[in-house]
């Protein structure tokens, strides 16, 4: 699924856009959305073949600003801030904290980055009809280019699987690997004092919002079942305990998204600046930390008008978010996360097919930039 074809400045990648089944509608088993675009930006004309219409994220951003948080600083000047020290669900964009433990850890050599993983091991964690079908499009791309070998796969391409393609799979199975310990603790060693404890959110599915006295489960009560249904994963061999998943409503489907954990606007645009300004990590973990993180350099023609960009972004059914950051070469430098919650669907579809565009002019088109930073300073108190 992509943007119109007469939209010929940009074109979003293949895990871009939701899509419902009908087998998942008929299971009533939703996906584990995706949020993270391939940005292959063709140039920088202009973005909308209908003209000056008003970018539809903007509009969003306007007409439901109960809904919206932003934050975005570019070269050090806030130029939006609406709602960005509010808790929200962070979905997969909080993967950005894995991809950030393991590259510090393959920076310091405590992994190996070309260790040979089955993909048995990583299947462990993958459970169907519960991502959007990610997890099979990663194996599939890993097998038309022969990275897997023997039945196994680098320790690299497993984080990379997990940021592109936004595998739950992949990001369980190095959670398991880096230690969640490890990865909530980094939470406190980079500043990110207003964010929750990240826990395995594939085997969160498998927890019910009520305790055995059918009283409603507190959050670290939750949290230690979706631990424990996290150890009986990773030595289910045979299936047959993810045979025992439930099925899921969408009101279920919806408090899960609620339970994953939050943070806020601005926290996460510190963080991209941390990683934008090639300052706060070693060089060894600034290279491991872009390969996951910036996989839309890849195209020649971003290259030519950035030095740096990398993003990450997130969806469940009711939740939308993105974290990214910018450097071109002007030297400008942007950060950039927005996030919106309580969606219905046709608002999440929309917004992820607008998401390109808006990012593109905001990292392009001054007058836009001023445009949006003078409507959102009326919505904010």
């Amino acid at each position: 699924m992509h943007l119109n074809s007469t939209i010929n400045a940009i074109r979003i990648g293949l895990n871009g856009l939701i899509e419902f089944s009908s087998t998942l509608r008929e299971k009533r088993i939703y996906p584990i959305f995706r949020f993270s675009l391939f940005l292959f930006i063709i140039g920088v004309q202009p973005l909308y073949a209908q003209g000056q219409e008003e970018n539809p994220i903007l509009k969003f951003m306007m007409e439901h600003s109960g809904r919206t948080a932003i934050y975005l600083v570019r070269n050090d000047s806030i130029r939006a801030n609406h709602r960005s020290d509010e808790m929200m669900p962070l979905a997969s964009t909080m993967k950005i904290i894995i991809a950030i433990e393991y590259a510090e850890q393959a920076g310091k050599g405590k992994i190996d980055a070309q260790e040979r993983v089955p993909i048995a091991d990583v299947n462990l964690f993958y459970v169907p009809n519960t991502d959007g079908g990610m997890h099979n499009m990663w194996t599939k791309a890993m097998k038309a280019s022969g990275k897997i070998v023997d039945d196994s796969v680098s320790m690299e391409e497993i984080a990379k699987g997990m940021m592109t393609f936004s595998s739950n799979a992949n990001s369980e199975y190095l959670i398991w690997r880096l230690g969640l310990d490890n990865i909530n603790a980094n939470l406190k060693n980079l500043g990110m004092k207003d964010h929750e404890p990240i826990f395995p959110f594939v085997s969160s599915l498998f927890v019910s919002e009520t305790g055995k006295n059918g009283d409603p489960l507190d959050d670290n009560a939750y949290i230690q079942e979706a631990l424990a249904v996290h150890e009986k994963l990773k030595l289910d061999r045979n299936g047959k305990f993810k045979q025992k998943m439930p099925r899921v409503t969408m009101a279920e489907q919806r408090n899960w998204s609620d339970r994953l954990p939050s943070s806020t606007a601005k926290t996460y645009a510190v963080l991209m600046e941390k990683i934008n300004d090639r300052e706060y990590f070693t060089k060894e973990e600034y290279r491991h930390l872009s390969i996951l993180m910036e996989f839309l350099m890849k195209n020649p023609q971003n290259r030519t008008w950035l030095n740096h960009a990398g993003m990450k972004g997130g969806s469940t059914a009711s939740v939308l978010t993105k974290a990214m950051y910018a450097t071109d070469k002007d030297g400008n430098s942007t950060e950039l996360v927005y996030f919106f919650d309580d969606l219905n669907y046709q608002e999440n579809l929309q917004l992820q097919k607008s998401a390109n565009a808006f990012e593109l002019k905001v990292l392009t088109d001054a007058t836009f930039l001023d445009n949006l930073e003078k409507k959102l300073k009326k919505k904010s108190p």
